[in-house]
């Protein structure tokens, strides 16, 4: 019904517009279009944009169909907008599986981000987090769960200086991409509002300051059921991936995000892919690799690690 009233409306708004503009044309008093025509033009542009949401809605459709066959909403960027634009909403759409998963599957612990720079992957984490709260309740309340926090790491002062010849050699901080202070964005006190939109202050809390110098701080009985690195270098991967195996603050079945896992040209001896093989062999790592996500990311789920390395 509501939709031949839509096309009703249109086509009595096109012949309306289409007869008074056929009429003789106006004096030199009356150059402007009468207020009618005004009106009725802006009528149009309602139109056009129920037309819009019609499209919206047919996009929507196709999206839970696809979810409930198990086919992929996307196969990545498809050339239009901005790519990094398209990154950052693969990314919260990823993290938010993620945050689903874990309540779903009853793995013990917290939520952090190692790395928040605009905030919008944590803004994602915080809803993601809120919504599991009150849609996943029953699962919270089945598996006993503590009431998970969102820990946010980062130094507000932009990356570290790289000393270690493994970043000082690698492609995006030779070119100058990643230096010293760059990829510096929201403060402490704008990341917390960013966040507490979503989720009460009390479930939040945000950690400034070096991840070498946060990490270690962390409470021995700190668990994290999902992690999110996103700090672009090496040594920044190596001092949060380190400081959480070695004192076992890594659930089982945690999930494990990388960022930045593609950069460096994917040199495997660069960045986050190095940073985690050499984890994995220290640490005894057993993971399943589930795949990529967004532009440059991967994603893995813990199953099993020495915690304090030792063969």
């Amino acid at each position: 019904m509501l939709g031949w009233m839509k096309k009703t409306l249109r086509e009595a708004v096109d012949r309306r517009v289409g007869y008074l503009l056929s009429q003789q044309p106006p004096s030199a008093g009356e150059l402007r279009l009468t207020q009618e025509v005004a009106e009725l033009r802006a009528l149009q542009q309602e139109v056009a944009a129920l037309r819009g949401g019609q499209q919206e809605l047919v996009a929507l459709r196709g999206a839970l169909a696809a979810l409930q066959t198990g086919a992929p909403l996307s196969a990545g960027w498809n050339g239009e907008g901005h790519p990094f634009t398209y990154h950052t909403a693969a990314a919260v759409t990823a993290l938010s599986d993620g945050v689903a998963a874990v309540y779903g599957f009853d793995v013990e612990g917290h939520i952090a981000e190692f790395g928040t720079m605009t905030g919008a992957t944590a803004r994602g984490l915080a809803r993601a987090v809120a919504s599991c709260n009150t849609h996943m309740a029953h699962a919270v309340q089945v598996y006993g769960q503590a009431r998970r926090e969102l820990h946010l790491f980062d130094s507000f002062t932009g990356l570290p200086a790289t000393d270690n010849p493994i970043d000082a050699n690698s492609p995006h901080v030779m070119d100058g991409v990643w230096a010293a202070g760059t990829c510096r964005g929201l403060t402490a006190e704008q990341l917390r509002a960013e966040v507490t939109a979503h989720l009460p202050d009390d479930q939040v809390q945000i950690f400034p300051g070096w991840f070498a110098d946060t990490v270690p701080a962390l409470p021995a009985e700190t668990r994290y059921a999902l992690i999110h690195i996103d700090g672009d270098l090496y040594v920044s991967a190596m001092d949060v991936l380190v400081g959480l195996f070695s004192r076992g603050l890594v659930a089982r079945g945690a999930y494990i995000y990388f960022d930045d896992w593609s950069c460096n040209r994917a040199d495997p001896e660069m960045g986050e892919r190095r940073a985690w093989r050499e984890c994995v062999e220290r640490f005894g790592i057993v993971a399943s690799d589930q795949g990529p996500y967004s532009i440059f990311a991967r994603r893995f789920t813990v199953h099993d690690y020495r915690p304090d390395g030792a063969a």
